[in-house]
């Protein structure tokens, strides 16, 4: 019979990265650990999945989000949309200007929201995660979060803006 006794008193900390291996042993020590509100819980980034060849493959978010449903509480997310990745790169480049930088991503929950977090300008590549189908979608929604996804520009594919930039 497994009990708490089996957990490790010296644990301050759980970190969840992408795990391929994951299974419902490190889920159980994860979720029994982080229900210790004690316990710090740190999620690398909440990306829910990738898609790959037609293949919907799980990402470190659904990792996140089955010991954060689990425990009952929220983690610490330390990579997009938290502006904390955009913070260090300021602090690094302190010449850098928010407002003539632009975002480019696939994804629009995380790399665009990432964007408006830090006052970027957003620039969503359809060739990943959300469409711009979805973005139209949003652009009418009544949902204001679903309307912060919405991205200042679109391209079909990365190829698209070197094209752009070629004619400049």
């Amino acid at each position: 019979r497994m009990t708490s006794e089996v957990l490790n008193p010296n644990v301050s900390a759980v970190i969840i990265g992408f795990d391929g291996g994951i299974n419902y042993w490190k889920l159980m020590f994860a979720a029994s650990y982080v229900h210790d509100q004690s316990i710090h819980f740190i999620g690398t980034n909440c990306d829910e999945c990738f898609i790959r060849s037609g293949l919907v493959l799980p990402g470190t978010g659904s990792m996140v989000a089955a010991v954060s449903t689990a425990a009952g509480r929220k983690p610490i997310v330390l990579g997009k949309p938290s502006k904390f990745m955009f913070e260090i790169v300021q602090k690094r480049h302190p010449g850098i200007q928010p407002e003539r930088t632009l975002m480019i991503g696939d994804r629009a929950n995380t790399d665009i929201l990432l964007g408006k977090n830090c006052g970027l300008q957003t620039l969503l590549v359809g060739s990943g995660v959300h469409s711009l189908a979805e973005t139209r979608a949003w652009e009418v929604s009544e949902d204001g979060e679903e309307r912060r996804m919405v991205a200042d520009f679109y391209a079909d594919k990365l190829g698209d803006l070197l094209d752009r930039v070629k004619a400049l």
